[in-house]
C-alpha cells in the first residue's frame, strides 16, 4: 500500500489537467494491450522491452491532435469535476448533476465514482505495479498529482456526504484514508498547510483551547478527528467566499494581506473558477496562457494580463501596482473582482 507522502498540494491549472488526462490516456494503453493479446505479442508490437512508445508522449498544448483527444476524454471530463468539487468551487448545472447523477447506471453519488474513480484507480494501480520499469515514469510524475487531486477529493466527498463511498475502489485504503476517523494528512490538505507537523500541533495542549482540535485514539493507538470536529475546523478555518452568480456576470470578494500590498498581486487561488482555462498558463512568462484577459484597475486603467498557474495570480505586476495606486487600502480589506462581459475583469475595493 502507498499512501500519501507529499503534501506539497497546489490547486491545478487547465495545462496541469490536461496534461494528467493525457498521461492517463496514453498510460493505459500498453496495459491494456497486453490484457488483450498478451505479453508476447505485445512485446513484439511494442519492440524494446524498457521502452514505451505511449509514455515516451509528452503533452503537447499547441499538437492540434493532442487536444483533440484530451478534450474528447471522459478523462478530462472527471477530473474538472474532482477538481472543482475538491477545491469546494462553483460546479455548473451540468457538472452538478454528473457529480450527483452520473449517467444513471447504478444511482446518485455512486454513478459519477464509477465513471471517475475506477479509471483513474486502474492507472495508479497500473503505475505502481509497473514502477520497477522506468518506461512507466511519466512526465512532472502526474500519478503523484493525480493521488493528490483523488486524496483531496474523497477527504472533501468524505465531508459533505454522510457515508463514506461505497465505491471508492480501493482508493481510500490506498491512500491512507481511514474509515474510522479523518487523519491530520486530511487536515494538512484541506487546510493548506506545508507539513503535517503544523496541523499536528492544533491538537497540543499548549494550543489555545478556542483554536485547539479535538482528536481521539483508535486502531492501534493511531490518531484520529471526528467527521463533526473535522468538518467545523475546516469549515471555520476556509471562510467560504461570497460568489454570486448570475447568466452574465460574476463576483467574489477577496481578502487583502501585507504580503499582497508589498509584492504587488492578489490570491485567485479560491476563486479560480472565474476564469476559464484558455486564460492560465504556466509559471513562467514564456509559458503564457493561449488568451490574455482584460483588467481594470480603475482610474481608467486597464491591463491585458494571464494567469500565473502555479502561483494562481494575475501575472502583471504592473496591474496591481496601479491598482494599490489608485485606492488606499490596507492588509485585511477586502477587494471586489467581478466580470460582466467574457475576458473582462474590474478590480475594486469592497465598499
Amino acid at each position: 500500500m502507498k499512501e500519501i507522502t507529499n503534501l506539497k498540494y497546489k490547486p491545478l491549472s487547465g495545462f496541469d489537467k490536461d496534461k494528467i488526462s493525457f498521461n492517463v490516456i496514453m498510460g493505459l494503453k500498453r496495459p491494456y494491450f497486453v490484457a488483450e493479446v498478451g505479453y508476447v505479442a505485445s512485446e513484439i508490437e511494442f519492440g524494446q522491452v524498457d521502452y514505451d512508445p505511449y509514455m515516451a508522449i509528452e503533452y503537447d498544448p499547441n499538437n492540434v491532435e493532442h487536444v483533440e483527444l484530451v478534450n474528447s476524454s471522459s478523462t478530462r471530463r472527471c477530473i474538472e469535476v474532482l477538481h472543482l468539487f475538491a477545491e469546494d468551487l462553483s460546479l455548473d448545472a451540468q457538472q452538478n448533476e454528473f457529480l450527483n447523477k452520473g449517467y444513471n447506471f447504478i444511482g446518485e453519488t455512486g454513478d459519477f465514482l464509477v465513471e471517475a474513480l475506477y479509471p483513474l484507480a486502474v492507472y495508479i494501480y497500473a503505475k505502481e505495479a509497473m514502477q520497477m520499469n522506468e518506461y512507466m515514469t511519466d512526465y512532472g510524475d502526474s500519478s503523484e498529482v493525480l493521488r493528490l487531486l483523488i486524496f483531496k477529493f474523497l477527504t472533501r466527498y468524505n465531508m459533505v456526504y454522510e457515508e463514506f463511498p461505497c465505491f471508492d475502489f480501493g482508493l481510500n485504503e490506498n491512500l491512507g484514508i481511514s474509515y474510522e476517523g479523518f487523519s491530520f494528512k486530511q487536515l494538512t490538505i484541506m487546510l493548506g498547510f506545508e507539513t503535517e507537523r503544523t496541523a499536528r500541533g492544533l491538537a497540543l495542549e499548549s494550543t489555545p483551547e478556542g483554536k485547539r482540535i479535538t482528536v481521539f485514539k483508535s486502531g492501534g493507538n493511531r490518531t484520529f478527528i471526528s467527521k463533526d470536529v473535522f468538518v467545523e475546523y475546516v469549515n471555520n478555518y476556509n471562510k467560504t467566499r461570497t460568489i454570486e452568480r448570475n447568466v452574465n456576470d460574476m463576483s467574489v470578494e477577496i481578502k487583502l494581506t501585507g504580503g499582497n500590498i508589498r509584492n504587488n498581486h492578489i490570491y485567485l487561488t479560491r476563486v479560480m473558477d472565474m476564469f476559464p482555462n484558455e486564460y492560465v498558463g504556466g509559471s513562467k512568462k514564456s509559458e503564457c496562457a493561449p488568451s490574455l484577459l482584460r483588467l481594470d484597475v480603475g482610474q481608467e486603467k486597464t491591463f491585458d494580463t494571464d494567469i500565473s498557474g502555479d502561483k494562481k495570480i494575475f501575472r502583471s505586476r504592473e496591474a496591481l501596482k496601479a491598482f494599490f495606486e489608485n485606492f488606499d487600502v490596507v492588509e485585511g480589506d477586502f477587494l471586489v473582482l467581478s466580470t460582466s462581459k467574457k475576458g473582462h475583469y474590474k478590480l475594486r475595493p469592497k465598499n
